[in-house]
């Protein structure tokens, strides 16, 4: 009867019977409830599930399709023949017998594991064969098997289930106890044992491709960190060795014996990897002890794959002890100096070394068959132990991206620093430039002013000192006009006036000027112009070539002698030519030394801003001044 219908009935009868009151009868359903409820859950279900531990087992050939009528021996299961029969490879069959009521009801039939391949009759009829019942062999030995059995199956009174298990004494051939039931009950522990034994590790080979892909991409990306390389092997490995706990044929291996040595080289190839792991996560090299256990690794897997069936039990026993004992003293050794040595303390990995250690130790034991137990719980607490290893690795990369966000912030405050040291640094330099440019801009006006101005007022002063007679009022104007459009001239260069000038348009002027104040002191001046008519330039290099050629041909008035002057301006595809000829006394500019005054001086310094040459050639009865200017780079 359901619960509900106990709790109703039991309540009616408190509150009718006894007349408590309100809150003394809802105290005692309550009670009541909890005690019919308890019953329920605790109590030993009328039809528990029957598991039979006691069968007779019989070895026959690899091609037996019934078993022999002779040979029973009882058996205890979970049974491992090669304790029995230690080099029988083949087919063992098992017999087992229940009893079942009159009238027969459904049974529920679960066989937890054989090892390897099985077929099961029931009452004489089929009820299950694997694929492979040869090598090689169908992999059963993880694989829980529930079957439903109608009443068309069963007899009332005593049934006979016969379980033909092929497999090998070098793999610990035999199965597991056989269990019958209500359907219900039977098929709750079908689950529970297919998680255990299946899904779980599923989940786990699947997390292990996940972990191993993901850091093996990360490590493509960043080489140095060496420790996520050996991660994603390590998981790699270990994912092909937990792969043999959910592969059901040996596919693409040919044969059950080159399973076992490729799934005990993986289980090798993953300690090597745990190890160089935990040597890199710690920051740690040891050279000559990573290449002893490469070298074990190596000659392991070669030992493995060269091995008969006959060697097979004992080298996979003893490399896989290999393998566990170096994982484990990879761990333990790992832990101490962790916890001892605080120089690079990893709290988070000790934990999951121990527990690595722990279940490693006790899947050891299970392998060694010194504990009474078919599930390996590495499988399990593998992507457990994988997502804390992978949670340590992200948490480090979090660490080091943190570090580069902090470095990058420091690096910007000192990028920004260093800007605005050079903000102001460029300001200094700024403030200066404009106070240079106020001198050259003072040292321009007074050559300027020495050149053109001066020069004029020297021709002047000449014309009125060599005059035979009083100068006439108009020639007097003249000259003052000539004075002004001078500094106008001087004016107009020092508000740096823009524009294309025509050259010839500019030298006109002082050409007139120069040949009148030449011809009244009585020297013949004589102009050769040459493609200038058409020549364009811009302002200052205009005034520039006015400024030399008026300091030059001044000076030739005031300190040559000279009783004839030529002046060549010339104009080629690429340079502007001038050249300032005249036949007086000469001079030898070395001699002048500190004396040479103001007119070569300038004349220099013109040449240099306009990005020019200037050259002298001066003996007696001929001096010649030339400059040369590039128009293309001007």
């Amino acid at each position: 009867m359901p619960h509900q219908e106990h709790l109703s009935k039991a309540g009616g009868g408190l509150a009718h019977r006894s007349r408590l009151s309100g809150a003394a009868a809802r105290l005692a359903l309550l009670i009541a409830g909890w005690l019919l409820l308890a019953a329920g859950v605790w109590a030993e279900p009328a039809s528990a599930p029957l598991t039979l531990r006691e069968a007779e087992a019989v070895r026959a050939g690899w091609t037996a399709d019934a078993p022999p009528d002779d040979g029973w021996a009882p058996v205890s299961l979970p049974d491992n023949w090669a304790l029995r029969w230690p080099a029988h490879d083949g087919v063992v069959w098992y017999r087992l017998r229940w009893e079942q009521p009159d009238p027969p009801a459904p049974v529920g039939l679960l066989l937890p594991w054989t090892n390897m391949a099985s077929a099961i009759w029931v009452n004489g009829i089929e009820v299950h064969r694997d694929a492979h019942l040869v090598d090689p062999l169908s992999r059963g030995w993880h694989t829980p098997l529930y079957r439903r059995l109608v009443p068309p199956l069963l007899r009332a009174g005593e049934n006979t289930v016969l379980v033909r298990v092929s497999g090998m004494a070098a793999y610990q051939g035999g199965m597991a106890p056989l269990t019958v039931g209500d359907p219900g009950e039977v098929h709750a522990r079908y689950r529970l044992d297919h998680l255990l034994r299946q899904d779980l590790q599923l989940v786990g080979v699947t997390v292990a491709s996940v972990i191993a892909l993901f850091f093996g991409a990360l490590w493509a990306m960043r080489p140095r960190e060496q420790a996520y390389g050996w991660f994603s092997l390590m998981t790699f490995f270990w994912m092909l060795f937990e792969y043999n706990h959910v592969a059901t044929e040996t596919w693409p291996l040919q044969s059950t014996d080159a399973w076992q040595a490729a799934n005990t080289s993986a289980l090798l190839a993953f300690a090597g990897c745990f190890v160089l792991f935990v040597l890199r996560y710690r920051q740690r090299r040891l050279p000559r002890t990573e290449l002893v256990m490469l070298a074990m690794i190596v000659v392991g897997c070669v030992d493995l794959c060269t091995a008969d069936r006959a060697q097979m039990a004992l080298r996979r026993d003893i490399w896989t002890g290999v393998a566990a004992l170096v994982v484990i003293g990879a761990a333990l050794l790992s832990s101490a100096a962790n916890l001892l040595h605080a120089a690079h303390p990893q709290p988070g990995l000790v934990p999951i070394l121990l527990l690595i250690m722990g279940v490693t130790i006790r899947d050891l034991l299970v392998f060694l068959q010194l504990v009474d137990s078919s599930i390996y719980y590495s499988g399990i607490a593998s992507y457990v132990l994988l997502v804390g290893v992978a949670l340590l690795l992200a948490r480090r990369f979090t660490h080091a991206l943190e570090h580069t966000e902090s470095f990058n912030a420091r690096l910007l405050a000192q990028v920004e620093g260093a800007k605005a040291e050079l903000r102001e640094s460029l300001e200094r330099e700024h403030a200066l430039k404009l106070l240079h440019a106020r001198a050259h801009e003072r040292v321009n006006l007074a050559s300027d002013l020495h050149d053109g101005l001066g020069g004029m007022l020297v021709g002047s002063i000449a014309t009125l000192e060599h005059a035979a007679a009083p100068v006439p009022q108009a020639q007097m104007l003249s000259m003052l006009k000539s004075l002004r459009d001078d500094l106008r001239l001087i004016i107009d260069a020092t508000g740096q006036q823009t524009g294309l000038q025509v050259l010839g348009d500019v030298i006109a002027p002082l050409r007139h000027r120069i040949t009148e104040l030449f011809e009244a002191s009585g020297i013949r001046c004589r102009w050769h112009l040459s493609g200038v008519d058409d020549l364009t330039l811009d302002a200052s290099l205009n005034i520039g070539v006015l400024r030399f050629l008026q300091e030059a041909l001044t000076n030739a008035l005031k300190h040559s002698g000279a009783r004839q002057v030529d002046v060549h301006i010339q104009r080629t595809r690429t340079h502007l030519r001038l050249d300032v000829q005249d036949d007086g006394r000469g001079f030898q500019e070395a001699a002048l030394g500190a004396h040479a005054g103001n007119g070569l001086r300038n004349m220099r310094t013109r040449a240099a801003r306009l990005g020019a040459q200037v050259q002298w050639q001066s003996e007696p009865s001929r001096t010649t001044v030339s400059l040369l200017v590039d128009l293309l780079s001007s």
